[in-house]
């Protein structure tokens, strides 16, 4: 009977007329047509696509095995973080479509519908006061997708933000010396100082600050006091030139060794280290082989550290370099507090320890980030710099 069946569909299928437009077009006006692919796949349901085409060597078939699942699809998804201003979001389908989208929104969809197999590549605008990037922006388009995300990282948004550094907000051109960095928080704990070359490429071809035994740096900065902080900062070695480089210090300018001072210094020693710590005094966070950058080492470095200090009991210490955490755990009480401290990147200059590094973004914060906050702003810094690990952040 089914073969009788499939006989009679290629006889018809085949001394049509030639105006048989697309069967499976769900606008084909034929009612023959239509009569034809339903017949076939209702009868014959494993059929797909390519055994139509067989049937119908000169149309183009488009439908799917599935005849209730044609399109046109929609495209939409959720909004996070977004609240200072608008951005527009692109399809990336042919043809594309825009989208602007408000801040204070929480999802999002394109008005216009399309076409089944359509490739779609979503992509956002550029964001003055962070980073917008998009998680499952990309595919082809069988069914309605509703499972995007548009991701918003302001750090504007995050309280206790009470430095921001940024190499990319210098309107320089490659070589051009660097008097001055502002800080974008609102504490414009701004820096100055001579000797910094701006290089328009220095970290993963963005914008980056090279420090050759100079300095960047304010006497007396507001808003970082407090027994506890966080620092993310991008930066990368230039060689080898001493013992011990600064990369950034917080703390008092005349006494070299004060008790209450932050100094995110890299050791030259046999192993390489990272270490936080009071100048001449306990690690705030201890070096160890995993936070390792030797002096031969020039690829950049997202590092992230942390420290809360607890009036009773121990501390918590945190360090995470490129994506990986390095340190988690507890630590000795220290109490640092200096409410008027001042604040460098590059050689402290009490300390006669020259600084060979290139820094693209500093972000200092007067508390201890939360777990979910971490990662937001690694990644954040991860998407723009593009560190491998930028791939994993969602």
């Amino acid at each position: 009977m089914r073969v009788f069946f499939f006989v009679c569909i290629l006889v018809l299928g085949f001394c049509k007329p030639p105006e048989l437009r697309n069967a499976c077009d769900p606008n084909a006006f034929s009612l023959e047509d239509k009569l034809v692919s339903d017949l076939l796949l209702q009868s014959i349901p494993q059929l797909n696509t390519e055994v139509l085409q067989f049937l119908f060597p000169d149309k183009v078939i488009l439908c799917a095995s599935n005849p209730t699942n044609r399109g046109p699809f929609s495209l939409s998804g959720r909004v996070r973080g977004l609240t200072s201003q608008s951005i527009t979001l692109t399809s990336g389908t042919n043809p594309p479509e825009s989208l602007v989208i408000n801040p204070g929104a929480t999802t999002f969809a394109f008005p216009s519908k399309f076409t089944r197999g359509n490739s779609f590549n979503l992509t956002v605008s550029e964001h003055s006061q962070g980073l917008c990037y998009v998680v499952n922006g990309q595919g082809t388009l069988v069914a309605d997708v509703n499972n995007i995300s548009v991701v918003c990282v302001e750090p504007l948004a995050y309280s206790g933000l009470s430095s921001w550094y940024r190499a990319d907000s210098l309107n320089l051109g490659n070589g051009a010396s660097v008097s001055s960095l502002n800080d974008l928080s609102p504490n414009n704990n701004h820096l100055a100082g001579s000797g910094a070359i701006f290089s328009s490429t220095g970290i993963n071809g963005k914008p980056s600050i090279n420090l050759l035994g100079n300095t960047l740096e304010r006497s007396i900065a507001s808003g970082l006091g407090g027994s506890s902080f966080s620092i993310l900062i991008v930066f990368k070695r230039l060689g080898g030139s001493g013992t011990e480089e600064y990369v950034f210090f917080m703390g008092d300018n005349n006494s070299g060794c004060p008790a209450g001072s932050v100094a995110l210094s890299i050791q030259d020693g046999t192993s390489g280290e990272i270490g936080v710590q009071t100048p001449c005094g306990a690690y705030m966070i201890n070096p160890t082989p995993a936070l390792a950058v030797h002096p031969s080492d020039s690829s950049p470095k997202l590092l992230q550290v942390k420290y809360l200090y607890a009036p009773t009991g121990n501390s918590i210490r945190y360090a995470m370099l490129n994506g990986a955490v390095a340190i988690s755990g507890s630590a000795t009480d220290i109490v640092y507090s200096n409410p008027n401290p001042y604040v460098q990147i590059g050689n402290y200059p009490a300390g006669t320890k020259p600084s060979q590094v290139s820094v693209a973004e500093l972000l200092y914060f007067n508390r201890f980030l939360t777990e979910d906050e971490s990662l937001q702003l690694d990644c954040y810094l991860a998407k723009k710099y593009e560190f491998a690990h930028a791939t994993t952040c969602q």
